[in-house]
């Protein structure tokens, strides 16, 4: 199995080596140098889920103004519970409060009890930041700018933002976040949300006969990559790159966020370096799909005497494209890590073992494989032969190639 795979990762691959050969062969730097002093900042393949390259991605600091992001996110998600629930409301009226809170702040001026359209505030927020359709955005998808908050820390966890808790929907203090947990952040939105996420990269916003331009200079730097999210300083980004699939090529989807930069100029210059450097020095590449059986592996005491296993989702790692070109997929590996011998009963979808990657015998990424079938009990006689082996040789963790 893991050698079919290999030979069709590698017959996919062939074509884009040959029509990325001139950006290849200077690509060959073991890291990236930046000139904006970033204090952090991550470049992540989000098929993947691997980071190619960071500096403090971990770094805890105030979200500042890209809180915004999270806002945009949490509202979303909100707005499709709220619609499961048949509570679906296409316009909110403004409350007077949220629109006092948001005076001195960047806003599209909302007046109070304006009956305002709930996608006009999700896009004002996306394109401009603006605080008071944030607020009127928390208050109808929860009640209340608090309540709000605690719908984003929920969302923060589901998506392993581990770095981040959050106090409300615009810029305040006691916020927390990391360049790593916005990457994750802003690759969700990409994966959940595509039409929403689109809006990221609409230069202006009009309402009320007032047009204002999306300040994230990013965007006006080329249509190769999105502009996703700016602080007003332009030295926090947000930028992505994406490539679709094709007959001969893989699809990638690169995040890149950079926060701290000395100035606007010398950020959006890295960020441009950034991507650059993950779609022209790194490749990903799927070895294995989904719920498709990967390994077999021996079970006692059920009714079968195998279990098979796969992968719940996609397994796709992501290595430097010189090394692809010097070694091919060949240079991949792969072993199962379990507690054997399995025993049953086992549910379909149960987490059996660990799937680890290798490529030239360095571990690259571990992935969950679950059992693809039910086993139930055995008989009362084959229980008890095998209840006598477990007690000769007791589960113990094993380790198995996957040839």
């Amino acid at each position: 199995m893991f050698r079919k795979i290999q030979t069709f990762a590698a017959s996919l691959l062939c074509a884009l080596l040959v029509l990325t050969a001139s950006i290849l062969t200077t690509a060959h730097a073991a890291t990236v140098h930046l000139s904006s002093q970033a204090k952090s900042w991550v470049l992540m393949d989000a098929l993947s889920g691997s980071i190619m390259e960071q500096k403090q991605a971990r770094r805890v600091v105030n979200p500042g103004e890209l809180v915004h992001l999270m806002t945009l996110y949490t509202a979303l998600e909100r707005l499709e519970e709220l619609k499961a629930q048949g509570k679906e409301i296409e316009t909110t009226t403004v409350h007077a409060d949220d629109v006092a809170q948001a005076q001195s702040l960047r806003r599209i001026y909302l007046a109070p009890h304006e009956k305002v359209d709930v996608q006009v505030l999700l896009r004002a927020v996306a394109v401009v930041n603006a605080n008071d359709a944030a607020l009127a955005l928390a208050r109808h998808t929860a009640g209340s700018a608090e309540a709000f908050a605690g719908h984003m820390n929920r969302f923060a966890s589901l998506l392993g933002m581990t770095d981040s808790s959050f106090v409300g929907p615009i810029v305040q203090q006691n916020q927390k976040t990391s360049a790593r947990d916005l990457a994750l952040l802003a690759a969700a939105l990409y994966q959940r949300h595509p039409a929403q996420f689109a809006w990221l990269n609409d230069k202006t916003f009009s309402y009320a006969q007032h047009r204002q331009r999306n300040r994230n200079l990013l965007l006006w730097k080329g249509h190769v990559t999105d502009g996703i999210m700016a602080s007003s300083s332009n030295r926090d980004l947000i930028s992505s790159w994406h490539r679709k699939a094709g007959e001969s090529v893989q699809p990638r989807h690169i995040f890149a966020v950079l926060l701290g930069g000395l100035s606007s100029e010398t950020a959006i210059n890295d960020m441009q370096t950034l991507l650059i450097n993950g779609r022209t020095n790194y490749e990903t590449v799927r070895l294995f799909p989904a719920n498709v059986p990967i390994k077999k592996i021996d079970i006692l005491s059920g009714n079968r005497e195998t279990l098979e296993l796969a992968s719940p989702k996609e397994v796709w790692v992501t290595v430097r494209r010189q090394d692809i070109e010097a070694r091919g997929t060949g240079g991949f590996s792969a072993q199962l890590r379990y507690l054997a011998p399995a025993v049953a009963p086992v549910k379909a979808g149960d987490p059996i073992g660990t799937l680890e990657i290798y490529f030239e015998n360095k571990h690259v990424a571990d992935f969950p494989l679950h059992a693809v079938h039910d086993v139930g009990q055995g008989s009362f006689l084959s229980r008890f032969v095998d209840s006598v082996r477990l007690r000769m040789k007791p589960v113990e963790t094993t380790q198995k190639p996957i040839n």
